[in-house]
């Protein structure tokens, strides 16, 4: 048994040693490699010399097996008996011998000595270890260098050992595109902007039918390869990607008309994708009634948009209707407006357009509407004919302008003698319009330039427009020219929206002038609104629709923060939704100043103006009262008994009681009115009620002094009354627009216009108080951000996630 063991060991370490002469160099071949594929080494070179390097391994392992593995022997028993032996150092070769046999198979007693002493000699043999037969081979060491740089490439590649060499042994151009973000080829579809649609990504295992807009941009990227260049075949056409320069392959191409998709590298070739490109629909575009005209002269149309990715801008383009034989000074208007409907949507809108302005006011009107699609594709209506809304105006001195304004343009091209001397005189009685400084300059400017210029259409056009702003300005203050203004700037911002060329710089600017035209627009709102109070005068209204959709200020110069972060990340379609939207909000903000308020805006009005004079009226008879009580105390002071006092004629207060009554009588008929408008009785009406009793019961009895404190409760009661009033109608008048005027509602205003009463921060401050603009330096850092997002979501080689990721976070600047 012991022999046993000796044998298998000792062939085993024969094999070994004839293994390891034979597969050392093969060995070695193969580390080397591998340490050049840990390091990365040959796919840095490119494709090609990956390539290379994998042939060179290939070709290396066969020659090594052809010329030292081929030739490996398994031992045989002579070997190892003979290795046994030889280890064992003994003489005369035992083990070989032992199984010799006599010739001619005598066994005699020196055969039987001899084998008893070849039996004792194998009790000395042992088994054989293996050799070192390589540092032979390698005298120079180089196997150690070899092995040292394998198991640094190890160290360093970590735990992706395992895909580095496979990368390295299976080089791009031998790979088959596969859906892995390691693939030979990433490819995907990215829809047109306007659309909304996210990144499609093209998954090889489905059999449904891809579809995909109209106008949609393939792009592919793939590794750079040896002998082919990466191609997308569509259909029977094949389109062969470019060059990147930065070790790869690159394809940005126009989805054409096609029914299959499929990539190549190399020799081998993804299965076909199935698509359909889904056509771009034009817009629709109907009428829905005829135009209203606005109480402010302005002329609304009711219409409805429908488009599949939605309506982007209505064209409004008006003429004058060829019936017209005598045509005065005019043009032809039109205006662009951006709409950006929702796609798939019915879209009902009502925008106003304000013409009064225009010379053909008055007369027949053609207005023709075209809606336009992101890619120019049109929907026209059938053209309606109207006549074109005047502004009715109160002012006498306005009235007169815009006369002076008509014969102008019907007598552009005549002597302007009536029209100098209608102004010269209108200027020499500045107290029939305020003596406003503006009206009268604008009113001298005008003369002049008629009296020092011959007739001509664009004389008649420029003194027409500066009197057109002068009666706007006295008929309704400022708010009809900051309207305009800030129509005018909305208009500009539209247009540099369209234009690809325009500078951060300029939309920050623009952007700044329509936060100052707004700010402006509300607070000549506000000042109108409070004039018209402070003069019993109706005061605007807005609609129905305004009022259940009102953004407070805050909101609002959020809603423009936001606008311009859109903007200036380069996410334009968000920022034209946004400007759409604030579009509507001024087509809904034209506040007709002929409107009176709503009923219970009007009770509240008139019950603070009756509160003011039933105070006046209280005050004056307490005043009355309290000179009774002074003479009726130095009566008592004097020794004059009660009994006696109310006999006295010098005191007698039934004409103060009968005042009184009827005090009380008119708060009564004031709390009857509120309880049928607001269906309730406003707890201070009828304390000052009770207070009222109180007194005329006391001057009854001809106690004035016992009156009076009745009478200060009830003109306590009575201001309480009044202030409460004056926060409802103000809590009121912030509903409808959108801005807080102040509790008490001040009429006086500052030099330059402004509600008194105001610090930054109340709530009585005048609107954008309360906006804090960013400072420089935290504006340089917003944009630091936006470059940088930007930078990286530019850079291909980074994962889809990666750059869906910095896209999403794009869209919130």
């Amino acid at each position: 048994m012991r022999l046993w063991w000796i044998q298998l060991l000792t062939t085993a370490s024969v094999l070994w040693e004839r293994l390891s002469v034979a597969c050392w160099r093969l060995v070695l071949w193969l580390l080397l490699f591998a340490a050049l594929w840990l390091f990365n080494i040959p796919q840095s070179l490119g494709s090609a010399i990956s390539l290379l390097t994998t042939i060179a391994a290939v070709c290396g392992v066969v020659y090594f097996f052809r010329t030292d593995i081929r030739h490996i022997r398994w031992p045989t028993r002579s070997d190892v008996t003979r290795r046994i032996e030889t280890t064992s150092n003994i003489r005369h070769r035992p083990l070989s011998s032992f199984e010799d046999v006599p010739v001619g198979g005598t066994r005699d007693a020196l055969w039987t000595r001899e084998q008893r002493r070849r039996a004792r000699q194998l009790s000395f043999l042992k088994p054989a270890w293996p050799r070192a037969f390589i540092a032979q081979q390698d005298p120079k060491g180089i196997r150690f260098l070899v092995l040292l740089a394998f198991l640094c490439g190890m160290i360093v590649a970590n735990v992706h050992w395992k895909d580095q060499i496979v990368n390295g042994l299976f080089p791009s151009a031998l790979q088959a595109p596969i859906k892995s973000q390691e693939n030979s080829i990433t490819a995907w579809i990215e829809p047109p902007d306007y659309t909304r649609i996210d990144r499609i990504t093209l998954e090889t295992d489905s059999d449904e039918v891809l579809k995909i807009p109209a106008g949609s941009i393939l792009k592919a990227f793939a590794k750079r390869s040896l002998l082919f260049t990466p191609s997308v075949r569509i259909d029977d056409q094949r389109y062969k990607m470019t060059d990147s320069g930065d070790g790869g392959f690159t394809l940005d191409l126009k989805l054409p008309e096609g029914q299959e998709l499929s990539f190549s590298t190399g020799l081998l070739k993804t299965r076909t994708i199935a698509y359909e490109l889904v056509p771009d629909t034009r817009p629709a575009l109907t009428i829905d009634s005829d135009p209203e005209a606005l109480p402010d002269g302005q002329v609304q149309f009711s219409m409805t948009l429908f488009d599949d990715y939605g309506v982007q801008a209505l064209d409004m383009r008006m003429t004058l209707d060829p019936v017209v034989a005598d045509i005065p000074l005019g043009w032809p208007a039109q205006e662009r407006r951006s709409i950006s409907s929702p796609p798939q949507t019915r879209f009902k809108m009502a925008p106003s357009y304000d013409l009064t302005a225009h010379p053909w006011a008055g007369l027949p009107v053609v207005f023709t509407f075209t809606a336009h699609d992101h890619i120019d594709q049109i929907a026209q209506a059938a053209p309606i004919k109207v006549v074109l809304p005047e502004r009715r105006f109160t002012h006498p001195v306005a009235q007169r302008l815009i006369q002076i304004r008509k014969n102008l343009a019907w007598n552009y091209d005549k002597p302007y003698v009536e029209s100098i001397l209608a102004l010269q005189g209108l200027a020499m009685i500045p107290s029939h319009f305020s003596h406003d400084t503006r009206v009268f300059l604008a009113l001298r400017v005008a003369r002049a330039r008629l009296a020092y210029n011959d007739p001509s259409p664009d004389i008649a056009r420029s003194v027409m427009d500066l009197l057109w702003d002068t009666a706007l300005r006295l008929e309704d203050g400022n708010l009809s020219l900051a309207a305009r203004e800030l129509r005018d700037i909305q208009k500009q911002l539209e247009n540099a929206l369209r234009d690809p060329n325009i500078s951060d710089q300029e939309i920050a600017s623009l952007m700044q002038d329509l936060r100052d035209a707004m700010v402006e627009y509300m607070q000549a709102m506000a000042r109108e609104m409070q004039k018209r109070m402070a003069e019993g005068r109706p005061v605007p209204t807005l609609p129905q629709e305004m009022i259940n959709n009102m953004l407070g200020p805050e909101d609002l110069m959020a809603m423009m923060d936001q606008m311009e972060a859109d903007m200036l990340s380069g996410d334009r379609n968000s920022a034209q939704d946004m400007l759409s939207k604030l579009q509507r909000m001024l087509d809904m903000a034209n506040p007709s100043m002929s409107q009176t308020m709503p009923q219970d805006m009007q009770m509240m009005m008139d019950g603070i103006n009756e509160l003011k004079e039933l105070i006046e009226k209280q005050e004056t008879l307490r005043d009355q009262t309290q000179k009774q009580a002074e003479l009726f105390n130095i009566m008592q002071g004097l020794g004059v008994k009660d009994k006696d006092t109310q006999q006295t004629p010098f005191i007698n207060t039934q004409a103060n009681k009968e005042e009184q009554e009827a005090l009380r009588y008119i708060l009564g008929q004031m709390m009857l009115e509120a309880d049928g408008v607001l269906d309730e009785i406003p707890e201070n009406f009828g304390l000052a009620e009770r207070a009222m009793q109180n007194s005329s019961d006391q001057l009854g009895g001809n106690r004035p002094d016992e009156s009076i404190p009745f009478q200060d409760e009830a003109i306590q009661h009575l201001k309480e009354s009044q202030k409460q009033l004056a926060q409802q109608l103000a809590g009121r008048m912030q509903q409808m627009t959108g801005f807080s005027l102040g509790g008490a509602m001040p009429t006086r205003m500052d030099p330059l216009g402004r509600p008194l009463g105001g610090q930054d921060g109340d709530e009585g401050a005048p609107f954008g108080s309360k906006v804090k603009l960013p400072s420089e330096v935290e504006q340089k850092r917003v944009q630091d951000i936006i470059n940088e997002l930007r930078r990286r979501a530019s850079e291909r080689d980074r994962a889809p996630e990666a750059l869906q990721y910095y896209r999403r976070l794009l869209k919130r600047f």
